[in-house]
């Protein structure tokens, strides 16, 4: 079942949850997943236009590209800022379209980790700058403790731990 309704786990409404948050759900055993670190990313393209710049002249001088559900204020205070200018700014509903506007080269997304690791491995984006801020929230499996008694549930959790510790996995 996949839904954005928070179910009680306790209640037996699911064995195990994936939920996004905080990390904060009193009475649940709670594994980490992804905790998000945030910061700008751009084409390589853009990134040179702004090298040897400060962030807040080089954002400036660059479209920013958000999403509905986008965290720019932590990075901001972050990097000493105060306020986000820019020449211009692109508004997407979700962060799919707003990465793929930023690898196209239109701005400066605000990139998740976990989300921009491919196209930071592939070369189409890059960080502009090294500043890298933990933004207090993130994907964590979650489960009533007694429910591990379960081997199917404790399959799936150690499933799940396995593909996160996996070679090949980016957040691992």
């Amino acid at each position: 079942l996949s839904t954005y309704k928070l179910v009680d786990l306790a209640a037996g409404e699911a064995d195990l949850a994936l939920r996004y948050g905080s990390g904060d759900w009193p009475g649940l055993e709670i594994e980490t997943i992804l905790e998000f670190t945030v910061s700008p990313v751009c084409t390589p393209a853009l990134a040179e236009q702004m090298a040897g710049l400060a962030p807040g002249e080089a954002l400036s001088r660059q479209t920013i590209i958000t999403s509905d559900y986008d965290y720019w204020r932590p990075w901001v205070e972050a990097a000493g800022l105060g306020d986000l200018r820019s020449k211009g700014r692109l508004q997407f509903g979700s962060y799919s379209m707003a990465l793929a506007a930023a690898a196209d080269g239109q701005g400066v997304l605000l990139g998740y980790s976990g989300y921009v690791d491919d196209d930071i491995a592939a070369g189409r984006l890059v960080h502009p700058f090294d500043l890298h801020v933990p933004i207090g929230a993130g994907y964590y499996l979650v489960y009533a403790k007694e429910r591990l008694a379960d081997p199917r549930v404790r399959a799936f959790r150690d499933w799940v731990r396995s593909e996160l510790d996996a070679p090949d996995n980016p957040t691992g």
